[in-house]
């Protein structure tokens, strides 16, 4: 459970690391660090609940392109719960990026969320995704209850199967609210010769 109270990634990764952490950033995919990823604050097989009043926020303000290629507020993997999340994050990567344990089965459910993330000004701005995310194999997934805020037509959250040509999985998307002029996607990508299901 996270009590009510404004958390910064962006501050804590620094007090975490050293105050050049993203000056110095150089992208290192889904690499474990004293327990943070360096893509991410790491939710692996946790349920994590936020408490009414608890907001996350991470705006990058440097200049560091790999930050705003690699980086994102939280890395997502397999089997994990994320309830009542209110995140505000802008220059990253994605707010949530949930595409770590590809071969795996996994489950996820993100629900009673509000989520926004936005670029402005720079070569990824069509990268706003609150939820930039790739299906392990035979996932399911359910997403309900969720606020998606938008600042541009691009897509607020995006998901795509598993490359794997055997992949199947089942994404459940309920009872969410886009803002703004943005849309959910679910892509196909690779060579899957299986049906995966969105509801």
């Amino acid at each position: 459970i996270v009590l009510p109270g404004e958390y910064d990634i962006i501050s804590e990764y620094k007090s975490h690391f050293g105050a050049n952490y993203f000056e110095d950033y150089a992208a290192d995919y889904n690499n474990e660090v004293n327990g943070f990823y360096d893509d991410g604050i790491p939710i692996d097989n946790i349920s994590i609940r936020f408490e009414s009043g608890a907001k996350v926020t991470a705006h990058y303000r440097g200049n560091n392109q790999n930050v705003k290629k690699y980086f994102s507020a939280f890395a997502v993997a397999q089997n994990a719960v994320i309830d009542v999340l209110v995140l505000d994050a802008s220059e990253l990567r994605y707010g949530l990026h949930v595409d770590y344990h590809r071969d795996k089965v996994e489950t996820l459910e993100i629900k009673n969320c509000d989520l926004h993330h936005y670029k402005q000004g720079d070569a990824d701005k069509n990268n706003n995704q609150a939820i930039g995310a790739g299906l392990g194999i035979n996932s399911t997934w359910t997403i309900e209850n969720c606020i998606f805020r938008s600042d541009t037509d691009n897509p607020v959250v995006r998901i795509h199967n598993n490359l794997a040509d055997n992949s199947c999985s089942k994404v459940n998307i309920s009872n969410c609210y886009v803002v703004g002029s943005g849309y959910i996607l679910l892509n196909s990508y690779s060579t899957s010769n299986q049906m995966t299901t969105a509801l």
